[in-house]
This record gives structure tokens, sequence and C-alpha cells, in this order.
């Protein structure tokens, strides 16, 4: 009786320690997996950053070229009131096809 008893205490020991094994296999395995998916996680995140930035610099870049587009139209307009000549103005000073 006294050695099936000590017989069932190393199965129950046996069977403990490999489940203790597998637990901590397991464990491994899925930290590898974590780290990875950690450095994927990052990569994309540094993708994403660089891509927002270059949207950016492009939206900066369209503003600034739209009013400098705009700038030198207002010059140009400004340019062509200084370079048309006065209008005829009415001597009588009265508005245009009213007869005296």
């Amino acid at each position: 009786m006294r050695e099936q008893f000590l017989i069932l205490i190393v199965i129950v020991l046996v069977l403990s320690l490999s489940f203790v094994a597998a637990i901590w296999w397991q464990t491994v395995r899925f930290e590898k997996k974590a780290i990875i998916a950690r450095d994927r996680q990052e990569k994309e995140k540094i993708r994403l950053k660089k891509k927002i930035m270059a949207e950016k610099q492009a939206e900066r870049k369209a503003r600034a070229a739209e009013a400098q587009a705009k700038a030198e139209a207002e010059a140009r307009a400004a340019a062509e009131q200084i370079t048309q000549p006065p209008a005829e103005e009415n001597p009588d000073n009265q508005p245009d096809g009213a007869e005296a």
C-alpha cells in the first residue's frame, strides 16, 4: 500500500512538472510573438507618422502656392489699374445719356 501511494505521488509530481514545462514553453512562444507584434506595430506607427507629415507638408506647399498665386494675381490687378488711363469724366457731372 505504501509503494502504491509513493507511485501515485511520483506520477502526480511528474504530471505537475510536465504541465509546468508546457506552460513555460507556451509562455516563451507567446512572448516571442508579442515582441514581433510590438515591433511590427512600432514600424507601422513610424510609417503612418511619416505619411501624415508628408501629407501636411504637401498641404502646406499647396497653400503656399495658392497664396503666392493669389498675391501675384492681386499684384497684376494692381499693376493693371496703375497702367490703365483714367476713364473720361463727364464734364457736366451728369449721368451718361442725360441731356442738359
